[in-house]
């Protein structure tokens, strides 16, 4: 297949060709809606024909997909045009390391830069589960941005039940020029493979750490390891011999080189570096001069150097979690900067919600972790051997430590407690009068929460809550003291249209001062005077005069290797929360959000499993068009990490986006007649809802501006008969409540309030006839199913009937309004309603079947019109969510 320049693929139009390869050929580019070049893969003819190579394909797709590395290729879409499939991928500037290693060995400098970025981003790769196995100098591109990995079209993906998604004992060979024989082979390069792949013994991680040894190793000395002209020979050389040392080859270079890539190369996998990541690390550690005089054995090089960062390090309490002897010796200062993962104890998780604390001393660690699908919270300590989960914590929230590490504050629903870690024993403090949303404890013992959008002190030893009077601005959230114990930061609404900035207060009184906009969930590192806050899903820090109470410097990303997205909000906080925290003594942890691996399914009544709709991906808030012929959802882009509204096409089976944006689309409701979605997005800062045709003609157009609450609105039904439109909006920056606007919208009208009683009110959906609504509130402490009348012009809705009993969310009528869905827990339920004039009755709840659904979000299910059938959000695998650790933090120079 040649691809002709000014031939269109989608709104893609070819310019020029770029290469090919065994995987497809590559063309230059244009996108012709964002006005960007791009390169397209596409499959020739001849591959095209192969079951096999379009599988692999597709394949290589899914593992870009779910993969956002700095030095790994972009892919920004993917398609299926007359016959042709082809992916979308980042166009890249320079050449390949195969290019540029013709040209003779590199500086063993750029070698190292190169090296640690290549496992910067094969670690990431691991912790999605995906093995490259190909990985070789023509698959990495040199750009000035650095190195970037590219094609993942032989990379094996974990299935979800475990099982590896490829073979790993096929092979292909080639040498520095090409290929050497065997055309009919697919899997890997023969002079970048390890033994065990060799052997057919399959590849793991650690197949891709000896591939990366061999690269630094061709990078460094300009020759390959493991020299050979024929395949039997390059097998057996890779096999039986070992290298000849850098330093015999390049004089002049560390030896610690020599040391870093033994480990590498090591035959037995078991006695190579076990992770990408600690490569990496590693990799930086020689490149900054580190040596280790007492020459460590390869085998036992990577453990032995943890060891040692560690101790140099002084973070004793993670030792322990880590299976190693802890003790209260003091440690040698370090500067080193050392980052790794927490590890949970077995049968736990890490929880999707929650935020990870640290103390002030950096000794101390809170995370909300997951067991037999119940959050709790645990603790790590200095004195504890890993994770302790705390009594009395399950649905905890905001918890943060007491000066010395020794206590931890924390919420459940309104009630605040306090652990006694030493003791083991949690203490009831005091009620607040709404939910937390974070708190502060300085040494002299002052207790300061954000209670309802209120700053309150809380005595040490309990009692009752006192508002702290610092004026504006209002909705005042995650309160952190300073080094001085009376001045704290916090976060706020700042302006009509919602955007948070930070402030600073005190306790003395006197109004609060603005210090950074656009920014929310501060903190501070006295050890290098940063303030850090998150801004548009990063983390940054800047440099801050703890004098005169005011930033210093420029504001810059705290560092490359600390990723931060959206997290799902707490009931409490009602705004996305950033998962971090900072010591004072500059240790960071951080939580990211990872993809969801979610497949749409049609189950019966019995919970039998039906259908499937489309691939696997990151979905939530589905919505059934009227007619039931297309399914609305929001789905959320690997790479941005923000969601599009795609329509699925149910009878034919296709799928196609309906936004393009880079920011944030989700949620969705359909028209009566069908025509329009409309949805929630972020285009304009906070949240507004907007309408798009359901066919994509036509632009895009305002429906409830965001300027007219502080919060932002998210989208949730439109009346039957095309009147109201229902949403939901922080409108006191802290719950949500229901919303009704009327279409077509008047800019200049108000909303009218549905439910608004300062608790969280959401996820409401018109009955049939349009007089009712269904809505979830956590009133009564747990969110539960009511039912109440639409109100009349200009009157609230008051009366209200209780639909579930033992806790419910998201309800679904059945389209003659004689039954209401709903979920509980992990349950699908049913009630039989009765609609009897300005009455409603409903009978006993009843559960039809168990599902395994992501954790709580937006809409994870839709109800057929008859009742019979059921569209779930089913969740394949668990989370994965790591926790993770980065000690001795530093500015980037």
């Amino acid at each position: 297949m040649t691809l002709a320049p000014g031939r269109r693929l989608g709104p893609y139009e070819i310019t020029a060709p770029l290469g090919a390869g065994g995987m497809g050929e590559v063309y230059k580019a244009s996108d012709t809606r964002l006005g960007r070049t791009v390169a397209i893969k596409v499959l020739p003819d001849h591959l095209a024909k192969s079951e096999d190579r379009r599988r692999r394909f597709t394949l290589e797709a899914k593992a870009i997909s779910t993969l956002n590395h700095p030095h790994i290729c972009v892919l920004h879409d993917v398609g299926h045009e007359d016959g042709v499939d082809y992916l979308v991928m980042e166009c890249l500037e320079g050449e390949t390391l195969a290019a540029r290693l013709r040209r003779g060995p590199l500086s063993w400098p750029d070698a190292l830069r190169l090296g640690a970025e290549m496992a910067d981003a094969v670690g990431r790769a691991h912790q999605a589960g995906i093995v490259h196995r190909d990985l070789k100098p023509g698959n990495v591109m040199i750009t000035p941005a650095g190195a970037k990995l590219m094609d993942f079209g032989l990379a094996k993906l974990r299935e979800p039940d475990g099982q590896a998604a490829e073979p790993a004992s096929q092979l292909a060979t080639e040498t520095r020029d090409g290929p050497i024989t065997d055309r009919g082979t697919v899997i890997g390069t023969v002079g970048y493979m390890a033994p065990e792949q060799l052997e057919g013994r399959g590849a793991d991680a650690r197949a891709d750490v000896f591939a990366l040894g061999l690269i630094l190793y061709e990078m460094v000395t300009g020759q390959r390891a493991f020299p050979g002209d024929s395949q039997a020979s390059l097998i057996a050389s890779i096999l039986t011999t070992e290298p000849p040392s850098v330093s015999s080859l390049r004089p002049g270079c560390p030896p610690a080189i020599d040391r870093l890539l033994t480990a590498c190369l090591a035959k037995d996998p078991e006695r190579r570096w076990q992770s990408a990541h600690d490569l990496a690390t590693e990799i930086r550690w020689v490149a900054e001069g580190g040596e280790d005089p007492r020459g460590a054995a390869a085998g036992h090089a990577p453990r032995r150097r943890w060891e040692r960062l560690a101790w140099a390090a002084a973070v004793a309490l993670l030792l322990g979690a880590l299976g190693l002897v802890v003790t209260r010796r003091p440690a040698p200062a370090s500067t080193k900067a050392v980052r790794f993962a927490l590890p949970f104890p077995p049968g736990w998780t890490p929880a999707p919600v929650g935020q990870p604390v640290i103390s002030a001393g950096g000794d101390a660690i809170a995370v909300m972790g997951v067991l037999e699908s119940r959050f709790h919270l645990l603790v790590h300590t200095l004195d504890s051997q890993g994770l302790v989960k705390v009594p009395d914590s399950e649905d905890a929230s905001d918890p943060f430590w007491s000066p010395d590490g020794r206590e931890l504050v924390f919420a459940v629903r309104t009630e605040l407690r306090r652990f006694d870690v030493a003791r083991g024993s949690v203490q009831r403090l005091t009620t607040l009068e709404g939910p937390s949303s974070g708190g502060t404890w300085n040494a002299a013992g002052d207790i300061l929460v954000s209670a309802n959008g209120q700053l309150v002190t809380v005595p040490r030893g309990g009692g009752a809550p006192k508002v702290l009077e610092v004026g504006e601005p209002k909705a005042r959230l995650q309160p952190q003291f300073l080094p001085d114990g009376r001045h704290y930061l916090f976060s706020a609404a700042a302006g009509a249209a919602g955007a948070r900035a930070v402030y600073v207060g005190s306790l003395d009184g006197g109004g609060a001062r603005l210090l950074v906009d656009n920014a929310y969930e501060p903190g501070y590192a006295a050890a290098s005077r940063h303030l850090f806050f998150v801004r548009a899903n990063v983390l940054m820090a800047q440099p801050f005069d703890p004098g005169r109470l005011e930033p210093s410097g420029q504001a810059m990303p705290a560092s490359e290797q600390v990723v931060l997205v959206p997290r799902p909000a707490t009931a409490a906080r009602g705004a996305t929360a950033a998962a971090y925290a900072v010591s004072a003594n500059n240790t960071l942890v951080w939580q990211t959000s990872g993809l969801e691996n979610l497949q749409l399914t049609w189950f019966d009544r019995s919970g039998r499993r039906l259908d499937a709709v489309g691939e696997p991906g990151d979905y939530s808030a589905p919505a059934l068009s009227p007619d039931e012929k297309s399914l609305a959802i929001s789905r959320r882009d690997p790479r941005t990490r923000t969601r599009d509204i795609w329509i699925y096409d149910l009878v034919r089976n296709t799928s196609r986006r309906l936004t393009f944006d880079d920011t944030d689309e989700t949620g969705a409701a359909w028209s009566p007649d069908g025509a329009f979605v409309a949805y929630s997005s972020t285009v304009g800062g906070a949240r507004d809802i907007r309408r798009r045709r359901a066919d994509g003609s036509g632009v895009e157009d305002v429906l409830v501006p965001n300027a007219t609450v502080a919060g932002g609105h998210f989208v949730e039904d439109w009346s039957p008969d095309g009147t109201l439109l229902l949403h939901n909006s922080w409108r006191a920056g802290l719950q949500p409540d229901l919303l009704l606007v009327r279409m077509p919208p008047d800019p200049g009208a108000a909303p009218t309030v549905f439910a608004g009683t300062g608790f969280a009110e959401q996820m409401g959906t018109f009955s049939p006839d349009g007089r009712w609504i269904a809505y979830s509130t956590n009133e009564s402490g747990r969110n539960e199913v009511y039912v109440s009348a639409v109100p009349r012009e200009g009157a609230a809705s008051s009366r209200k009937t209780l639909i579930s009993t033992s806790g419910g969310i998201e309800p679904r009528w059945r389209k003659d309004g004689k039954e209401l869905f709903y979920v509980q827990g992990s349950s699908v339920m049913a009630v039989d309603v009765a609609i009897r004039g300005p009455e409603i009755e409903v009978g006993r709840p009843r559960r039809l079947f168990d599902v395994t659904l992501p954790e709580p979000r937006r809409n994870r299910f839709v109800v057929s019109r008859d009742g019979q059938r059921f569209l779930v959000n089913l969740s394949l695998s668990p989370l994965n969510v790591p926790v993770e650790v980065m000690l001795n933090w530093r500015p980037a120079r």
